[in-house]
């Protein structure tokens, strides 16, 4: 009797282990998505991997460029696309439905990264970017 508890478990922390790996490379998926997309300056590959109030949030930032200078423009667009990350840290435990991302930008040419982090929450069973901070 005592096997049979044991085994079902450990088949039970097997089973948890399994699900929490799953939503973290659920998270990091869409958090590269994103960030791949943001940098990249594809905007509309990154608003797939974001909640459309987020993305309607971008948008109207992202309108705001088109009044930049075209020289300064494309130095934005160069850097942005020379621009690297590393996700720190994934946290799903902390608040149900939601995932707090810690990640690094490495700017093109820069000495130094600088530490971001994203808000990540399920909306209809999938993981979206829902903050940026």
């Amino acid at each position: 009797m005592k096997k049979l508890v044991l085994f079902f478990s450990m088949l039970a922390i097997c089973f948890g282990l399994t699900s929490c790996t799953s939503t973290e490379d659920k998270v990091k998926e869409s958090v590269n998505g994103f960030l791949n997309g943001y940098f990249a300056m594809d905007y509309d590959t990154a608003y797939t991997f974001c909640t459309s109030e987020l993305a309607e949030t971008l948008k109207i930032v992202i309108s705001d460029r088109e009044y930049v200078n075209d020289e300064i423009k494309k130095i934005i667009e160069e850097a942005s696309k020379k621009t690297t990350f590393k996700i720190i840290k994934i946290d799903t435990e902390s608040v149900p439905e939601e995932a707090f991302v810690e990640y690094e930008i490495y700017p093109a040419g820069a000495e130094r990264s600088i530490s971001k982090s994203l808000t990540v929450s399920k909306v209809n069973k999938v993981w979206k970017v829902s903050g940026m901070n």
